[in-house]
């Protein structure tokens, strides 16, 4: 399975989506992280409310970790067959993922931490 973490400059989960400048799109095999690679967003910059962002860079993934999003934004990626997961964390975006998949900590409730 493919994950999907949103991340400002590759390395650091991004406290929110509007703000990731791409992704870390990691092969998780159970609770292990087996490879990873980086995808620059489509749009650098663009808050990522349209229904087609970001279609195509995470196209192949299941689930989109992020530090927060809008509603608007998780139901376009629930649109595009992602799951959408917010968690209240910060620091480095393997890690955070790592610690996720081994269930450390949960999921928001609620997708935008900045309302």
């Amino acid at each position: 399975m493919k994950i999907a973490v949103a991340s400002i400059d590759g390395v650091t989960l991004a406290q929110h989506l509007g703000k990731a400048k791409g992704f870390i799109i990691c092969e998780v095999e159970g609770k292990e992280i087996k490879s990873s690679e980086w995808r620059e967003a489509e749009q650098e910059g663009y808050c990522p409310c349209s229904p087609l962002y970001p279609k195509g860079v995470c196209s192949d993934c299941e689930i989109l970790l992020s530090g927060g999003m809008s509603p608007r934004a998780a139901q376009s990626m629930i649109d595009q067959g992602l799951k959408p997961v917010t968690v209240v964390v910060e620091g480095d975006a393997k890690d955070i993922l790592s610690r996720y998949l081994k269930g450390e900590f949960q999921e928001l409730p609620k997708f935008c931490r900045y309302e």
